[in-house]
């Protein structure tokens, strides 16, 4: 009998933004729930794994969350913490924004 192909491994979760830091929440300043929760939240949206939210991936997230969600508040929201322009967010820009 013929052997199954292996799948292809799944993609790697994105890291934490602090590499090799046992504490990242201290970084953003806020309690390890929080960050863990957000942190969660961040995975659970990601729906294609890139380890990025792009804008409809975020504007998900917000209207979960309850915060302004309309396409232009995303926009806004890219705007302002999409530090190096790359059209998504990583973990880190998006804990930048939550601080705010």
């Amino acid at each position: 009998p013929a052997m199954p192909e292996p799948s292809a491994p799944p993609p790697p979760a994105p890291s934490a933004p602090a590499d090799n830091d046992p504490c990242p929440w201290q970084r953003y300043n806020i309690p390890q729930m929080e960050y863990d929760h957000i942190f969660a939240q961040f995975l659970t949206f990601d729906t294609d794994g890139s380890g990025h939210l792009d804008m409809d991936e975020c504007q998900r997230l917000c209207k979960f969350m309850n915060y302004p969600n309309r396409p232009q508040d995303i926009e806004a929201m890219f705007a302002e913490v999409d530090t190096d322009r790359n059209g998504t967010l990583d973990m880190h820009e998006f804990l930048t924004y939550m601080q705010c």
